[in-house]
């Protein structure tokens, strides 16, 4: 069975992927994934359900944010296709509260949260080697792409984590 990640990927995503993954008889299920992202409170869930049924992970076109940090954190059989690219930015929060004085509020019981997922951002930090400049850039809220050849060292970098994560496992 082939599965597209073509958009945003968000609630009603999980759901539809979910009821294909239930319904589908096949032994082999594939997703191509081609998104600028999605919800991260989603990718989590999506990455269990891909990880606990062996589906394989295609990366066409671009991808991007939320569906990188999915494609380059889940410990399953990932492909790259060519012409394809990665975007890497900043967490972007949505629904941030603003206080009187026109400033940011975030609740103290959301950033010990938040601060987990930067352990993942600096995964993928890691995966691309990124230079000074462009971890000053993406810490700057700027948008930095990555070319297919440059993604592609990403996924080798991914792939040597979870050989040594399972290595330290059997000991």
């Amino acid at each position: 069975m082939y599965i597209v990640f073509n958009k945003h990927i968000d609630e009603d995503t999980l759901e539809e992927f979910v009821n294909k993954v239930n319904s589908s008889g096949d032994d082999k299920i594939r997703i191509y994934l081609s998104s600028m992202g999605g919800n991260c409170d989603v990718m989590p869930v999506l990455r269990d359900i891909i990880e606990k049924n062996k589906i394989e992970l295609v990366a066409y076109g671009m991808v991007g944010s939320a569906a990188l940090d999915l494609f380059l954190t889940t410990n399953t059989p990932r492909y790259i296709l060519d012409e394809s690219y990665a975007l890497v930015h900043s967490t972007k929060i949505d629904n941030v509260m603003i206080d009187v004085n026109m400033r940011p509020v975030l609740n103290k019981y959301l950033l010990p949260i938040l601060s987990e997922e930067l352990v993942e951002f600096e995964m993928i930090l890691d995966f691309f080697k990124v230079s000074d400049k462009e971890n000053t850039d993406i810490r700057n809220n700027i948008n930095v792409y990555y070319n297919n050849k440059r993604f592609r060292s990403a996924l080798e970098e991914s792939e040597k984590f979870f050989e040594n994560s399972l290595a330290n496992k059997k000991i």
